[in-house]
């Protein structure tokens, strides 16, 4: 394995390869007083101020929203991390995301939506890439709430297929203005924004990519009716029309030729937020789970005292704490890179190095905040199922994230591209942290099928190289380790984790070599080789920071328990995944030996008692009466 990375070098998708150290990771234990404070006080606006109006922003009172939004904007909770000059806070993206965990814990998904894409896709690209003037002209606007900001790529042509959209805008004759035809659809904030960030196509040419700030009352601009949606009600969804629309030249972002640049970093950033709200959701959800459960009694008891129903909040619990890992990690990274970039070019290189950890912060919170609302209507049963409650719209709203800022699949198949990409390019060395694994299992005195495979490694230049050799291998390998029970403290989970990424490092190598450049069109071996990436990322998330909560002496019980639990699903996960890979490879014999392999792997990860561990957990809900964090 290479040498543990500081902060500041962290490459992205370094988790596949490098032993990375607990100091290295953001956590919210690292909060500083400031952060708290500004989280409490978002907090507190939330619960004061949004909450209670829950039921009046899902009738479409978009005076209340505006109003709500505004009143944010005086708190300065709008520019968290926009620059002082702006008006902003000047923080980085770790506040920021703190921020958008407390405004996605208000129990309105409508709301939530609304802030988010104004404070985020709606101000990213004119904060990142616009010039001094377009930034002095639109940021205090934004930042105070007084300018409402939307953020216009999707068309009814081309949804997953952003860069496929067909919106044209051509110069005019005088120079002065873009004329633009067209359409957008599914925008956030539509009709209650004053600017929007619009992708479009110069002549229609796509080398022209380009994006324009269309402020709200162009001639030929129109908002069409609003959408009737499953889940954020409360939040303005609308069809925009371009019809001649005259947009001044001085609106245009960046350069020509470069807006695909804006659009992909903007939604790599949207897809990291997106992961922060969705920790505030999860939070959500658990409190109200408990404190619904403590009230409501069956069989002469609350249904909080039922083992089963504690199991239920314990997996809630550790999909927050586990999902929490993650994104703050990742807002650490992006932090170190991001935060003082001067130029557009600096934040293109900072947003694109953690392309990978964005997409699977996206794919994993949006999807655990699935199962958690899904839970949460089992906890509260027939009344979950009714509208006046929280968890029927805590369910409707969760599903949305799922299909925004790129669907999971399409997240999914670009962070696999994206990891292969990089391994082609020697951004990252899969060889290597393959050949290093198993070196470190015979340092260990393991029997490992790994070091075996990859014994004679050393001398080859590639996987493809590496599967001429083995392919006249055809000794079934069995699973001869014996399994050992989990003993407590974090240098067992550390065991854990390697024999994992090394089954994902086997599962990917294999899937590399067969299929090669054919690999790109095998979208169901793409879905489940990026679960496995994002089992390996959790993972160590979760390791790395009970690792740094021990190493400072914190009471880490609790988190031991979350961790362990979360291991126990996250083996299971790669073992269904890796077989699902391996089998569709091979046939007969060799499938056989492959899928005997990666057993043998995944069998140096000691079993637990998941049972035990979900009552620990449950308990200490129960006990606190919320989320026990």
């Amino acid at each position: 394995m290479t040498e543990t990375k500081s902060k500041k070098e962290v490459r992205g998708a370094a988790f596949l390869v490098d032993r990375n150290d607990s100091q290295s990771v953001c956590t919210p234990e690292d909060f500083s007083e400031e952060q708290r404070s500004i989280g409490e006080a978002v907090a507190d606006f939330m619960k004061q101020e949004v909450t209670p109006k829950v039921a009046a922003l899902e009738e479409h009172d978009y005076e209340l929203l505006t109003g709500l939004i505004r009143q944010a904007g005086e708190l300065g909770l709008l520019g968290v991390d926009l620059p002082e000059e702006f008006g902003g806070l000047g923080q980085d993206l770790t506040t920021s995301a703190l921020v958008l965990e407390a405004i996605g814990g208000c129990g309105s998904g409508s709301y939530a939506t609304a802030v988010g894409a104004h404070s985020g896709i709606g101000t990213w690209p004119i904060l990142y890439f616009g010039n001094e003037e377009q930034k002095r002209r639109f940021l205090p606007g934004i930042v105070s709430g007084g300018l409402i900001a939307a953020y216009a790529l999707t068309e009814s042509s081309s949804g997953s297929d952003a860069l496929a959209a067909k919106c044209k805008a051509v110069l005019s004759p005088d120079g002065k203005h873009y004329v633009v035809n067209g359409e957008k659809v599914f925008i956030t904030n539509a009709k209650i924004a004053d600017i929007f960030t619009v992708f479009v196509k110069i002549d229609g040419d796509n080398a022209k990519m380009a994006c324009l700030v269309i402020e709200k009352g162009t001639p030929g601009l129109s908002i069409d009716r609003e959408e009737h949606k499953m889940g954020i009600r409360g939040s303005s969804t609308c069809r925009l029309v371009f019809e001649d629309a005259l947009v001044p030249a001085e609106n245009l972002l960046g350069t020509i030729g470069k807006g695909h640049k804006i659009v992909l970093n903007t939604l790599n950033l949207g897809r990291f937020k997106l992961g922060a709200g969705a920790v505030g959701a999860i939070k959500s959800s658990v409190n109200s789970a408990v404190q619904y459960a403590s009230e409501r009694k069956q069989f002469g008891k609350p249904l909080l005292d039922f083992d089963g129903i504690r199991a239920k909040i314990a997996d809630m619990v550790v999909a927050g704490w586990v999902g929490e890992s993650m994104v703050f990690r990742t807002a650490g990274l992006l932090s170190s890179r991001l935060h003082g970039a001067k130029t557009p070019e600096e934040a293109t290189k900072a947003i694109e190095e953690y392309t990978v950890e964005c997409s699977l912060v996206k794919v994993g919170l949006s999807e655990m905040l699935g199962n958690v609302a899904d839970e949460m209507v089992q906890v509260y049963g027939g009344y979950g199922y009714v509208e006046e409650y929280p968890a029927s719209r805590m369910y409707r709203d969760s599903r949305i994230n799922r299909i925004f800022e790129g669907t999971n699949e399409i997240n999914r198949m670009l962070a696999v591209g994206e990891v292969l990409k990089r391994h082609l390019q020697g951004r990252i060395d899969l060889v290597g942290a393959a050949k290093g694994q198993a070196a470190a299992a015979v340092k260990r005195g393991r029997k490992s099928t790994l070091a075996k495979g990859l014994a004679t490694a050393k001398q080859l230049r590639s996987f493809a190289e590496f599967a001429v050799r083995r392919a006249a291998d055809q000794l079934p390998f069995s699973v001869t380790r014996t399994r050992q029970v989990i003993e407590p403290g974090p240098k067992a989970l550390r065991p854990a984790f390697d024999a994992v990424r090394s089954a994902v490092l086997y599962a990917l190598g294999e899937a590399m070599m067969t299929l090669q450049a054919k690999l790109k069109d095998e979208q169901q071996l793409l879905f489940a080789l990026a679960d496995l990436l994002l089992a390996v990322f959790a993972m160590e998330s979760a390791l790395l920071r009970y690792e740094k909560l021990a190493a400072a002496g914190a009471d880490a019980k609790l988190a031991e328990a979350v961790v362990r639990a979360y291991f126990c699903h996250a083996q299971r996960e790669a073992a269904d995944k890796c077989v699902r890979v391996l089998s569709a490879l091979s046939s007969g014999l060799e499938r056989q030996n492959k899928v005997a392999r990666v057993l043998d792997l995944l069998a140096a990860a000691p079993l637990d008692d998941l049972v035990a561990l979900k009552r620990r957990i449950g308990d200490a809900a129960a006990e606190q009466g919320k989320y026990p964090f």
